[in-house]
């Protein structure tokens, strides 16, 4: 071990312990649900961004027509064609993208369900042994 690294001494303090670390294998689905939560929304989050990449790549499409119309008239039309192909790759591959990430946050939903599912069972549960 370097000079750098520090060793951390286990915590023997109550002060910090988790709520879920006490419940043991009970709060699997808790702590389950919480990270696909957390996943789903950077699930989100990275869609948003990636359909605001297809909408700026739509503008810079027609802002390079727009360009070659003005400017370019006596160019080789060739030119704006391997601009606008080179465009439209990028879009394709980005919109493959944004496929990918819909379907693994429909993924992500039919897995948020199943684990409210065993979590409404496991409050039944406590609430009937709670009446007993």
């Amino acid at each position: 071990m370097s000079w750098f690294q520090k060793s951390k001494p286990p915590r023997r303090s109550d002060a910090f312990r988790s709520r879920l670390m006490e419940a043991g294998k009970e709060a699997a689905p808790i702590r389950h649900a919480r990270q696909l939560r957390e996943y789903q929304a950077s699930q989100v989050v990275q869609s948003v961004l990636l359909v605001g990449f297809l909408v700026a790549l739509v503008f810079f499409a027609r802002t390079m027509m727009h360009l070659f119309e003005r400017h370019g008239a006596e160019l080789n039309p060739w030119y704006l064609r391997l601009c606008l192909g080179g465009i439209l790759v990028c879009f394709v591959l980005f919109a493959r993208r944004l496929i990918g990430r819909i379907s693994e946050i429909r993924e992500i939903r039919a897995d948020l369900r199943e684990v409210d599912r065993k979590l409404s069972a496991l409050r039944d549960q406590y609430r009937r042994g709670d009446v007993d």
